[in-house]
Order: C-alpha cells, then structure tokens, then sequence
C-alpha cells in the first residue's frame, strides 16, 4: 500500500534547547491535531531549564531525545533516527500548527515526485505572514513570491533557484531524506533546511508549497536572538551562509564561479556590517555589542570559508536511517474536546473582574480538561494579535473599521456596541477555521448578537446583570434624556431581541432567569442551563486582621455602597474595633447622602476607613485574606462573583436576601442575610456586630465559609457544569429559537 491510498502516518519533530514554557504550549497546540496516525518526537538539549519536567509529563504520549551539542542539524538528524512515520514534519518549540495542518501538509504527497512539503508561516503577531511561498538561490538568498508560482518547475537537478521550506513548517517524506542522508550537522543553525531541500532537488526530488498549511510562530527569544529579532550573535549564522556559498554556489570550479562567489561573501559582509552599525545607531544594541557582532561577521564567514574548502559534506553521525523505532501514537493528556469560541471584550482589561475574570477562570479550567478555546477580545495595542498560551488562542483585535450598519439595522444596537459586534463577527471567521463547535457571549453589551442567526453555529449566551435589569437603580439613566433614548433604552430593546431568539442560555443563577422572565415576559426556562461561577482555590489561611470588614465593588446604587457604608458606620459607632477598606471606583458622593459622606470623611480621619480605589487582582486577593468580613449588600446581582471569592479566603458575607447572592450564601452557616429594605442598613450593622462579639461564631462561620466554597463554586464544578451544557448545545445543532 502506497501514500496514494492512505493517509501516510507522520512524525512530527521537535527541537527544543531551552524554552520549557514555549515547548508546553507547543505540544498542548499539538492537541487539536485531528489526525489519524500521528506520533511526536521531541529532541531536548543541552537545556538547562525544566525542559525534562515538562517533557516527563507527557511521557508516553511521545518520544524523547537527547542531543549533546547546541547543533540544530544534528537535533533534527536525532529526531529523524527516532521518527517512524512515513512522512516527517517539523515545527519549531515557539511554534502552534492550525488543527488542519496535517491535512494540507500531506496531501500533497500523492504525487510520489514530491520529497518535501512546507506551509504558510505566520509571524509573531499572528496576524501577518513571516514566511509564504519561498525560493532560494545557490547563494542560500531566499525571495518571497506568489503562492501561484509554478514552483515544480524549478525542482530539477542543478537548478539555480529552488523552492526552499521554512524549518518551522516543514515536512519530507521519510524514504528522500533516507536517499540524501538527512541534514549536513555542519550547518549548526541557519539554511540547514535549505541545504537539505537543495540537495533533495538534485536529487530529482520535488519540493511544494501547500498555502493553507499554517503555522503561528511565536518568534521567542533564543541565545542567537531577541524576541523582536535583534541579534545577539551572529557567528554560526555567518558561518552557515558562507559554508553554504561555497558549497553549493561553486557548481562548477571556474574562476568566474569563484569570483561570483568571493562577490556574494564580500557584500554580505557589507550587508551585515551596514545592519550592526543601523542597530546601534537605533539603540537596539550599544557599542560594546556592535563590536562583537562585527568581529563574529568576519569570524563566522572565515570558518564557513574553510568548513567548505574541506567539503565536508554531511555528516551522518546522528542520523541512522537504517534503525526501527516502533510507533509512538500521540494522545493529549485530557484526549481532543471541543473547539470553544469567547467573546470578551475587555478580556485584557487593567482590571480583572466581572465578566473577563469568568470568561479567564472559564477558560483556562476548560483548556486544563483538554478544550481547544479562542478569546476574542479587543486589543490592547494599535495592532491585531493572535498569540497561543496556556491552551488558550487569544485573537486581540481593533475595534474599528468593519461595516456595521447592519447590525443597527436588525437589532437596532447602538453605533459603539454594533461596531464591536461586527469586528468580533469578522474574527468568528477565522475560528471557524479551526473547527468552531460553539461560541459563547455575554449579554451585557451583546458582544456576539451579530452571530444569532449564523447557520451552522451553535450559539450559547451568557447571562449576567443587563441593560433592562440594571436600570431601576440608575436614576442617572432616567434623567438624561439623550443618553436614555441612545444607548438604554436600544440596549433593552435589543437584549429583548436576543433573548428571544437564540436556542442556548447560560444562566449563573435561577434568581437571573426569573427577573429576566419578568423583565421581558419571555419564558426563558426550556432554553437554559444553569452552571454557577467557580473560584480559585484559596491560599492557607493566613491571620486575619481583627475587625477588618471589607466592601468590594463600584461605587453605585446597584452594589448597595450606600446601605453598607451606613451599616458600618454604625456597627462602628458600637465597636470602637472595626475598621474598613471599601476597594473601588466611583462617584462615592454622587451614591451616598451628603450625611453618609461627612460620617464616612471623619471614619477615614480616625483611620478606620480605607478607599483605596481599583485595586489589582493581586491586591484585592491580599484583602480577602485578611478581611474577616465581607459586607456586600448589593440591591441586586446575577451571581455574586466577589461573594464566592469572599467565601473562599474564609470571609463571612454579609448581604441582602435578593439576587444570585442569596443562592451564594448560606444563612447562618457562612453569612448573613437581611431584607432588602429600609432597615436594611441597621439590620446589617446588628449582624456584623453579632458576628464580632463571639471569637468562635465568627471563626466556626470563616471555615464554613471555606467549605462551601470548596464544594460549591470550585473551579472544576463551574467547568464541569458548563462543559456538560455545551456538549448537549452542540449535540442539539445550531437553531435559532422559534
């Protein structure tokens, strides 16, 4: 049986020397292969970091050598001793192949001529193109042209221009690299893969492109090289180009060929030096680099000169066609899940919390059980950005420059929420690519309304607080007209709209499916799945801070900072003890009585009262630590993600008997709960002192605090939850509800 009638099996190699975080994510990106015989070598050394730890834990999923020498020719040439595969592909350790990469790199290997196929190269913003369609001369010079040059016509025996593959996209067919010898180790980095497909070529072997097989590659940083590409040596890279010249630019030894050459190496020595004296008059390198630079120029082309004067040839040491290594398949740890799409817009927001520290908890537990997952967010520089970490594809886009109006049209969005919309639906495109089983948005704002009635895709939306829900505690919404009439009331509109026909819900709470029953008049039930929000796992506890009470949230009417800076200032009157940090952003006077606000100014004068302001993720999770109580008396809430995080750093909760935090507090096992009305405030001081004049009663409440969050709202629950929701989501098809 030939390649021609089956899928051929593939060794994929990887060389690694160094980045041991790079090569996790690289065999996690392995994952989404769906290919059906496929095994993965990996050659490690000599690397000093956790290289071996990494690759431990995906011992026996995959095949591991070693190699002695920073000498990437002979690390591939380990590699291929080790690979079993009838075709071999390489990709680098900073590299992610798109989950049909296998499919377009082998296909064309039907035809037997072909010895060696490379993909499309994506650089390190993963939104632009590091290497397409290349061709070489016997100079090892590489020119970019079209993906429709004919490039097979290139492919004979002593041709001066020949197809030549990026060695981070490649592959060959296993039975041509046996018929040339594998790589040439003298060439320890740089054109080792040219020299192998020029020598294929001679051969009578033929090299091909194959457009759609992509890779990201990261780009990292190395011992050669910074992460933006400036050079920090450049010896072997010099030695490598000259060795190359000489060896395959002399075809025939004539005193033009040579004096050809000697030009070749004279203006490459211009060339690069004219680069050194450009980085430093940039001050990407200072004087002391650009010397050394200088002096390897001259260093690395003389010993290129002389390696090839020796015509060393290849050397085979590493390699060993004539060895039978078994079969290796390759299997992810967690096996291939689901491809799950995000929308989140301020995914990358200075401050995590909300519907980003969700969607980033969400996602990252989701990726641990072996999901492939895409966020896409807004960008955070001027330009796009598709990067891969952790398991997760983040696509950072501008939210600028798609048409939109059709989206205003159907659904009547405001221009800032439409515009969104449709970037975030231009990028869809690009991760259905990868195999999308379902997509996912929150309804606040509607980030992925524009998807709704896209055939073919599952669409799930997230329920939080929204537009309709949120506006009875904005006074300030009401009397400002203009805004009123052009954002608020579209968005209620418009939320109305997309409850009303999309087939999937994911509700965090029942309190959330009930108001927006009520809100809407839709019935909402047969259409949602019910999957509470998880929280990390708490640190061991640390000593709390005596009579600390804590207050997370924005300064507004709907987080009830005003029925808790009432409650404290009274609890505080009684119990000269307490104090209190309120960590947030907002109008604080604009949300409290000028009464409140002269109490809580003379609080802050005896130093009993914090504001710090927007405090970072890091901050927030040291005061939870120490807090022991945590007031958070919000009029309403879908869930209650800070109260969850409270319970889990052991804080007792106290709050109102209303919204998704009543189903997050247990009362009178790990909080308090009060009715939401006029007393509220008094109610809420009698607890909070309750609670501190009894050491045992508080401490008894903090461990139970702690348990429920262990059992409850734990981050595999939360995962397991939504994980069980999208499945049957995605077994029930995409429809839009009737």
């Amino acid at each position: 049986m030939t390649l021609n009638d089956v899928q051929p099996s593939v060794s994929i190699i990887i060389n690694t020397l160094g980045r041991a975080d790079l090569l996790s994510d690289t065999l996690r990106g392995l994952s989404a292969l769906r290919w059906p015989d496929l095994e993965v070598v990996v050659v490690n050394g000599p690397s000093r970091d956790h290289t071996e730890q990494v690759l431990e834990a995906w011992t026996p999923r995959i095949k591991i050598g070693h190699c002695p020498e920073a000498n990437l020719s002979m690390s591939r040439n380990i590699g291929l001793s080790l690979a079993a595969g009838e075709i071999v592909a390489f990709i680098d350790d900073d590299a992610i192949p798109h989950p049909a990469w296998l499919e377009e790199l082998t296909a064309p290997y039907r035809d037997p001529r072909i010895g060696g196929v490379g993909g499309h190269t994506i650089g390190r913003l993963g939104s632009a193109y590091q290497a397409r369609t290349t061709l070489c001369d016997r100079f090892g010079d590489a020119f970019a042209v079209s993906r429709y040059v004919d490039v097979a016509k290139l492919c004979e025996p002593g041709s001066w221009v020949f197809p030549s593959l990026l060695g981070t996209n490649a592959s060959f067919r296993r039975a041509a690299l046996v018929e040339v010898g594998g790589f040439d180790e003298t060439f320890t980095y740089y054109l080792e893969e040219t020299d192998l497909c020029l020598r294929l070529v001679d051969a009578g072997w033929q090299i091909a492109y194959s457009p759609a097989a992509l890779v990201w590659h990261q780009f990292a940083s190395s011992a050669l090289r910074s992460s933006d590409a400036t050079r920090r040596s450049i010896k072997s890279v010099m030695r490598s180009q000259a060795y190359f010249i000489n060896r395959h630019g002399l075809t025939r030894w004539t005193p033009e060929a040579a004096q050809a050459a000697a030009n070749r190496l004279f203006s490459l020595k211009e060339d690069w030096g004219l680069g050194n004296r450009a980085a430093l008059a940039s001050g990407a390198i200072d004087a002391r680099h650009a010397a050394r630079l200088d002096r390897e120029l001259v260093e690395g082309l003389e010993a290129g000169f002389r390696l090839a004067q020796q015509r060393a040839g290849a050397k085979q040491g590493h390699w060993r066609s004539s060895e039978q290594h078994p079969f290796c398949a390759f299997s992810p740890p967690e096996g291939r899940g689901l491809t799950l799409g995000f929308v989140c817009r301020y995914y990358l927001g200075v401050v995590e919390s909300g519907i980003p520290r969700w969607t980033r908890l969400l996602a990252h537990e989701l990726a641990r059980r072996g999901h492939n997952i895409h966020i896409i967010c807004e960008a955070q520089s001027p330009e796009t950005r598709i990067s891969f970490a952790d398991g997760i594809w983040t696509h950072e886009i501008l939210s600028s420059g798609v048409p939109y109006s059709w989206i205003t049209e159907r659904y009547g969005l405001p221009a800032e929420q439409a515009q969104w919309a449709a970037c975030a639906r231009e990028q869809v495109e690009v991760v259905r690519s990868f195999g999308l089983d379902l997509l996912s948005f929150p309804i606040w704002d509607l980030e992925g309304i524009a998807c709704l009635d896209e055939p073919a895709l599952a669409v799930c939306m997230s329920l939080h607080t929204t537009y309709g829900l949120s506006a009875k505690f904005h006074e300030d919404w009401a009397s400002r007209p203009l805004f009123r009439d052009s954002l608020i009331a579209p968005m209620i509109e418009a939320e109305k709209i997309a409850l009303s026909r999309i087939s999937f819900l994911l509700a965090n709470s029942r309190s959330i499916v009930t108001e927006l029953e009520g809100q809407t008049g839709l019935n909402l039930g047969g259409r949602a799945e019910l999957a509470v929000h998880g929280v990390p796992t708490a640190p061991a506890p640390t000593a709390k801070r005596p009579g600390l009470v804590l207050f997370v949230g924005r300064f507004e009417p709907r987080k009830g900072v005003d029925i808790a800076l009432a409650a404290f200032a009274a609890a505080a009157q009684a119990n000269s003890t307490l104090t209190a940090v309120f960590a947030g952003g907002g109008d604080l006077d604009a949300a409290v009585s000028p009464e409140l606000a002269a109490k809580a100014a003379a609080l802050v004068a005896e130093g009993r009262l914090e504001f710090p302001g927007i405090v970072s993720r890091q901050e927030l999770d040291g005061l939870y630590a120490v807090a022991d109580v945590a007031l958070l008396p919000s009029r309403y809430e879908s869930f209650g993600l800070v109260a969850a995080e409270a319970l889990a750093n052991g804080c007792v909760v106290a709050a109102l008997d209303c919204g998704g935090i009543a189903e997050v507090v247990t009362n009178g096992v790990d909080g308090v709960l009060v009715p939401l009305n006029a007393a509220a405030p008094a109610a809420l001081a009698d607890e909070v002192l309750r609670l501190f004049a009894d050491a045992s009663v508080l401490s008894g409440m903090q461990a139970a605090a702690r348990r429920s969050a262990e059992d409850r709202f734990s981050l595999k629950r939360m995962a397991e939850d939504v994980e069980a929701a999208f499945s049957r989501f995605v077994d029930m098809g995409s429809k839009v509800w009737p």
